[in-house]
């Protein structure tokens, strides 16, 4: 009777504990979802605790016993706690579908016992199992329970192998660890033994008291570390017990121990203190050597600050770029704190983006030029402001789960998840925030310590002004850089300019030549007319013969004018196109039309393969024709007497869905070819890939030349059509002429922003409107 008493009284006053757990739970500031879990399950173990004060004939529904009842309890028990668990370690984005799973999965159980209980009452516990076999609603109840264990343990222990962060690894080893007490306590209330179920409730109230804890703060203890602490603890106890119990016991059952009459003697007791002295002087380096094992086996030891910082100072000190500081700073970090990676981010101050500053991430290896990540963070943000004006350093873990962080934006955010570190500290010069230190996990896993953190500030502080002085190195060597640059540029200036001072020499010599020449016919011509019209021997014949050749030279005139004039208009982009619809075979034959003759004189054969399945293009026809005929033309100057020209045109297709067909016109000779440093100039005003000495006036004459303006014509006039035009050779050979190829790929439709020519018929039917062309 007295021992029911003490029972009953204890039950109160674990109800009243409870009653206390629940009061402090309705006032946690977490989560809603977490909190209303976390006070059902409270509510419920309250209730089981409340059940077992009940007679022991109670019963619900006049059908379930008391021991069912419990169960019943106990199985919501299991789905809150659960859930609780699960809203915790599994991320946001599938919380809710692995919460109703989970609901499912234990309605499922809680109905299936529920049936059981109704069919097969009475309800068997585990204690009673030595007397009689289990019941079936005490098999659902034990094996739903293992099921339930296993699914939130295994979900724990998943999450904490894939976690990101240590710190998050640590809440999934929590839930793991309280997981198994609370379970345990479960275990002990289905035993039916009340002094059992008694240390069971004290068990659940603890394990209660824990998940209110891990509900309110998101950071916890370090449950690795206090799990080697409490082993390497027990180990030690165990080694001094282990070596106290074996002295003892060896001395006392011993005749040895009689023989000295340890219990009488002075003798004796100073015996036994000499022996307590030996095995005290053991067990220091037993547990000296107990905490080398655990420490390298489990814990990383903590930075030596003295250390690190010397290793530091050292390395910093041979550093004069900022790349430099960059790879002596990790290098510290990496090795002081056993981390997998670090950074040094720097931050600039003059950005695109609007009341922010540009964060740019260094890694060992990597440079200004091709820094690992850039980002921007805004003024206004807390991180900012916890770095730039508190001095504060902050974790990565901070920010994704911090209440303070709450406001930061998704794009902050995601930059520094994607850095995957896992501290960030500032640093500093001149009460200025110039950039930030930036570690990653530990190679252990284990989460960031106070000595840590100091380390860090400690380097953060250094690295400061040893950034300082890398700037002004920097600066000094890129500025002497530029100059170099600039110098290189200059004299490539210079010698650009006496080469196009050589080009208008040139051009000088050659358009004077030009000029002179038809200019001497016409004098001389006309000298010898009025000549022969004082002296009235001009002939019928004579007069013919002497303005044709007048006629010659003014048109010789005429075409070197109207060059010069057509660059002209080509420089300020102001070549009027009128364009039409032709075809590729049209364009290529009025071009070849005037040359025959001259290439029959010098035996160059001229081919001209058909193109009339090629279908029409958009092109204003006259200039078109000027630009193949150019082209043509300085095939025939360069081909030796005998050769041959080829001339092809090909349709190619649109290469994908938006691009539009194009003709390719190929000018292929067998003349002396252009070297190849010549051959991008070849289409620049006036420039001349040979000697002027070579020039002469005749047009169609081998090696002869104009004034060095009919490709660059011909490419302005190409270009304008919105094609391309460019030209390929082995390289130049007079004895073995390697030959050259110009291609021209022009558009099937006209480019935008271009005219086209009114058809003629409709031109006329517009007679009250002004002739011009339309866009």
């Amino acid at each position: 009777m007295q021992l029911d008493v003490i029972y009953t009284a204890i039950l109160i006053l674990l109800i009243i504990i409870e009653c206390t757990v629940l009061a402090w739970a309705l006032f946690q500031r977490s989560k809603i979802s977490s909190k209303v879990l976390l006070v059902t399950t409270v509510l419920l173990s309250i209730a089981t605790t409340i059940l077992q004060l009940l007679p022991a004939n109670w019963s619900l529904l006049a059908t379930i016993s008391r021991e069912g009842t419990t169960w019943l309890l106990l199985i919501g028990v299991i789905a809150t706690f659960g859930s609780l668990v699960l809203d915790d370690i599994v991320p946001e984005q599938s919380v809710s579908k692995t919460r109703l799973g989970w609901f499912a999965t234990t309605l499922i159980w809680a109905i299936t016992f529920f049936v059981s209980l109704w069919l097969y009452e009475p309800f068997i516990a585990w204690g009673d199992w030595t007397e009689t076999f289990p019941t079936i609603p005490a098999v659902i109840a034990i094996f739903g329970a293992g099921i339930s264990m296993f699914i939130i343990i295994g979900t724990s222990l998943r999450y904490y192998y894939i976690a990101p962060m240590a710190e998050v690894a640590n809440r999934s080893a929590f839930w793991v660890m309280t997981s198994i007490l609370f379970f345990g306590s479960v275990v002990l209330l289905a035993s039916g033994i009340p002094l059992v179920i008694m240390i069971g409730t004290v068990f659940l109230l603890i394990a209660l008291i824990i998940a209110s804890y891990g509900m309110q703060a998101y950071r916890l203890v370090d449950i690795r570390q206090a799990l080697v602490l409490l082993a390497r603890l027990l180990s030690v106890i165990a080694i001094a017990w282990t070596l106290i119990f074996a002295t003892l016991y060896f001395f006392t059952l011993s005749r040895f121990a009689e023989d000295l009459s340890l219990n009488t003697t002075t003798d004796g007791t100073f015996f036994l203190a000499v022996i307590a002295l030996l095995i005290a002087t053991l067990i220091v380096p037993a547990r000296y050597v107990i905490e080398f094992i655990f420490n390298r086996l489990t814990i990383h030891s903590r930075p030596n600050l003295a250390k690190a910082t010397a290793r530091f100072s050292q390395q910093v000190s041979r550093a004069s770029t900022i790349e430099e500081v960059v790879n002596a700073t990790t290098d510290t970090l990496n090795h002081a704190l056993g981390v997998q990676r670090s950074a040094l981010i720097l931050i600039n101050n003059t950005v695109r983006v609007k009341d922010s500053v540009e964060l740019i991430v260094l890694e060992m290896g990597a440079t200004l030029n091709k820094p690992t990540l850039v980002g921007y963070l805004h003024e206004d943000s807390p991180i900012y402001h916890l770095l730039a004006n508190r001095g504060v350093p902050i974790g990565q873990y901070d920010i994704d789960y911090g209440t303070v962080f709450k406001q930061v934006s998704s794009q902050e955010k995601q930059f520094f998840s994607d850095l995957k570190m896992s501290a960030f500290v500032p640093v500093k010069t001149d009460n200025r925030l110039i950039g930030l230190l930036a570690s990653g996990t530990k190679t252990n896993d284990t989460p960031y310590h106070r000595d840590d953190i100091e380390l860090l500030s400690v380097v953060g502080q250094q690295v400061g002004t040893a950034l300082r002085s890398a700037r002004l190195i920097d600066d000094l060597q890129h500025l002497n850089e530029s100059m170099r640059v600039l110098n290189k540029r200059l004299e490539g200036a210079k010698s650009e300019l006496e080469k196009l001072d050589d080009i208008k020499t040139d051009f000088i010599t050659i358009a004077s030549h030009e000029l002179r020449t038809p200019l001497a016919q016409i004098r001389g011509y006309t000298d010898i007319l009025d000549s022969l019209n004082q002296a009235n021997a001009l002939q019928e014949g004579q007069a013919n013969t002497i303005v044709g050749n007048l006629r010659k030279s003014t048109e010789r005139m005429e075409e070197l004018i109207s060059a010069m004039l057509d660059v002209s208009q080509i420089d300020v982009n102001s070549m009027d196109l009128h364009f039409i619809r032709t075809s590729p075979e049209t364009i290529t034959k009025m071009a070849l039309e005037p040359l025959r003759d001259p290439a029959d004189e010098r035996n160059i054969t001229i081919i001209r393969h058909s193109a009339k399945e090629l279908p029409n293009i958009d092109a204003d026809l006259q200039r078109m024709v000027q630009a193949i005929r150019n082209i043509i033309l300085n095939a025939i100057k360069f081909t030796p007497d005998g050769g041959r020209i080829e001339i092809f045109s090909t349709l190619e297709k649109a290469q994908h869905e938006h691009g539009s067909d194009h003709i390719l016109f190929t000018i292929q000779d067998t003349g002396v070819g252009i070297d190849k440093k010549d051959i991008e100039y070849i289409f620049n005003k006036f420039y001349r890939a040979f000697d002027t000495q070579l020039h002469s006036s005749g047009i169609y004459k081998f090696m002869g030349a104009g004034p060095g303006l009919g490709l660059t014509i011909a490419k302005g006039i190409i270009e304008g059509h919105g094609g391309h035009i460019w030209a390929e050779s082995t390289g130049h050979d007079m004895k073995n002429p390697p030959g050259t190829t110009f291609f021209i790929r022009l558009p099937i439709e006209r480019p935008s922003g271009t005219r086209r020519v009114l058809p003629f018929a409709d031109d006329m039917n517009r007679t009250q409107m002004p002739l011009k062309p339309v866009e």
